[in-house]
């Protein structure tokens, strides 16, 4: 018999996930969703100094890519015939031909010098959809 089970559902990614660090001598040796509006990523410092300070950003959003098969299919057209500009009109396909419902989460945590090596960051997200009902998911660490 098996006693204090828990059972939990963490969301899968289908489409798309990105990821720029641009701290050096830090590198991201792991990344996962580990719940519906939480991303944690793992830190390794490979510097001589003390870490650094970092700030993780993500974010998630539901991207409706039946939206731009219209503005897609102009693009290629114009391509095939060697203008891509030719005939087409961006502000009209933006803004009257379609409108995109855009669902999204966003967050950020912050790492203070010295941490020690690796680290696990949980990164909380808000917004008003959660990572299971996201396509594209974008992590940055900016300098």
């Amino acid at each position: 018999m098996l006693n204090n089970v828990v059972v939990v559902n963490i969301p899968t990614l289908n489409n798309v996930f990105g990821l720029v660090n641009m701290v050096e001598d830090v590198d991201v040796i792991g990344t996962s969703i580990t719940g519906d509006k939480q991303i944690t990523i793992v830190l390794r410092h490979n510097g001589q100094e003390n870490s650094p300070d970092i700030t993780i950003d993500a974010g998630a959003i539901k991207f409706q890519f039946h939206g731009f098969t219209k503005i897609f299919g102009d693009v290629i057209e114009n391509i095939r015939k060697g203008d891509i500009f030719s005939n087409f009109n961006w502000l009209n396909q933006i803004n009257n031909e379609f409108t995109i419902p855009l669902t999204k989460l966003s967050g950020t945590s912050k790492v203070e010098m010295g941490w020690t090596s690796p680290n696990t960051v949980n990164v909380i997200l808000v917004g008003n959809t959660t990572l299971k009902d996201t396509n594209v998911i974008g992590i940055r660490i900016p300098t």
